[in-house]
């Protein structure tokens, strides 16, 4: 989060929501040339731990967004009142 911050800090929300709808599109693609196996299998690749791809992506995108979206609300109720 740091990282991306740091390069995105001073830029316009037009170029950040560019990038986000790349980096998503890239990420189907990647997502939809996987098979079944890749996706599903538990330790498939090694960077997920014990864990299989699909619930990797899934709180790697996903939830982290729910999450992001909650503190985003959160801090916007507090710059409201």
């Amino acid at each position: 989060n740091a990282d991306i911050f740091e390069r995105f800090k001073d830029a316009d929300l037009k170029t950040i929501e560019l990038e986000f709808k790349n980096i998503q599109r890239e990420l189907l693609k990647l997502i939809e040339a996987m098979t079944e196996q890749e996706l599903l299998e538990k330790k498939y690749y090694a960077f997920t731990g014990t864990s299989d791809v699909a619930t990797y992506f899934n709180s790697a995108t996903a939830s982290h967004y729910r999450s992001a979206r909650r503190y985003i609300q959160k801090w916007w109720k507090g710059v409201q009142q």
